[in-house]
Formats: C-alpha cells, structure tokens, sequence
C-alpha cells in the first residue's frame, strides 16, 4: 500500500493522456525511498507498452520520479526485494544486514 503521506503528485489532476507525471516520494532511508518510488510509479505512472511487454502482461508504467531520503546513510541501505542486478553484491551485503520490511 502506498503511504499517502509520502508521495506527492505533480500537477495530476492537469495531464492529458500519455503524458508522464512527475512524483516526488519521501523516505526515512534507502528502502523506504525506492520501495515509495515503485509503488507510485505503479499507481500513479502513465500506462505505457514497451518492446519487453508480452500480450498477455499488463501495460509497464513510467513516471518521472524525484526521490528525497532524509538519511540516506542509514542501514539497511538495499530493500530485501531489491532485483540483484548487481552481480551478487547484493547478496554480500544483505547476509550481515537486518531486512527492511
């Protein structure tokens, strides 16, 4: 669920169709940001098809998004459903960390 409270949307109320919002979201850390950022892009993003969309998935969304993180320092730095695109950092770094939930 998207904390309300979070996230500010830019002039919605304004767009015409197919055009990208603007969302600013807000987070005490790193996980808390990123996890804001994704569930307001999937609220409130533009619905719009992209070449790795197969026909039966629903349409991606896309936002232009503008993230502030009060303690950027803060552990744990990488959310536990973090796509670990990273080659394993991730994994390295998370075995010592507590999750962020």
């Amino acid at each position: 669920m998207v904390n309300k409270e979070r996230i500010c949307v830019v002039g919605n109320e304004k767009l015409r169709p197919n055009e990208i919002p603007s969302i600013s979201v807000y987070g005490e850390n790193l996980p808390e940001a990123w996890e804001n950022a994704v569930l307001a892009t999937w609220e409130f993003g533009v619905h719009i098809p992209t070449e790795y969309d197969q026909p039966e998935d629903q349409e991606s969304r896309d936002a232009t998004m503008m993230i502030t993180i009060t303690s950027p320092l803060a552990e744990p730095r990488i959310h536990k459903y973090f796509p670990d695109r990273l080659g394993g950092l991730g994994n390295l770094y998370t075995r010592g960390c507590c999750w962020y939930s």
